[in-house]
């Protein structure tokens, strides 16, 4: 008997285990990540970047919020980011730097790159850190180039090759923002690094 007891409580937990990871694979807002990040991190940049691409090219949230593309990226940019403030202020952390700092994460320039396409990013995640004493906020995001699809797009003519057809929207569909990178700031909004795949 206890042995039946035993089996039914374990397939028990782990149908919850599955279907609570199932219901998360598909992430809203509200699954934002804050947290203080999880080790120390140097005073010395390429040490500095290892370590923080070890960390979030592993993070299982990607995977929740892969399903999120390009379209409408700067209305769910303005919602995960109130997301991830009220979690800082919940979590008693500096949820004013952080609010400003995503405010101007979309534009600043280590983001953009001086790029013709700019990139739509999605913040998934707020981890607070401390180095030398100075407090930082890492902001981790999901991104992917923000190329409307709906706009004719003329392909390349290659010389001595008949000309390519229009691409149209009815051939391409938004991108997934499938790439991660992550930006960390002082607190005044300095960065001290940043780190992508891409």
């Amino acid at each position: 008997m206890k042995q039946i007891l035993a089996t039914v409580i374990l397939l028990v937990l782990c149908a919850t285990a599955l279907f609570g990871e199932k219901a998360r694979s598909k992430g809203t807002a509200s699954d934002v990540i804050v947290e203080k990040f999880p080790t120390a991190v140097p005073n010395d940049i390429p040490q500095a970047n290892e370590i923080i691409w070890n960390f979030i090219s592993k993070r299982p949230e990607q995977q929740w919020f892969i399903h999120y593309s390009t379209k409408d990226w700067r209305t769910n940019y303005d919602a995960f980011s109130v997301e991830l403030v009220a979690k800082a202020k919940l979590n008693a952390m500096d949820y004013v730097s952080l609010g400003k700092l995503l405010r101007k994460l979309p534009s600043d320039p280590f983001i953009q790159q001086d790029r013709v396409s700019e990139r739509a990013c999605l913040p998934i995640g707020a981890y607070s850190l401390e180095i030398e004493g100075k407090k930082l906020w890492l902001i981790f995001c999901l991104w992917e180039y923000a190329d409307d699809p709906n706009k004719i797009v003329e392909a390349i003519q290659i010389p001595g090759e008949a000309p390519s057809k229009k691409t149209t929207a009815r051939e391409r569909e938004w991108e997934k923002v499938g790439h991660v990178l992550a930006i960390v700031y002082y607190e005044d909004g300095d960065v001290f690094t940043f780190v992508t795949c891409g």
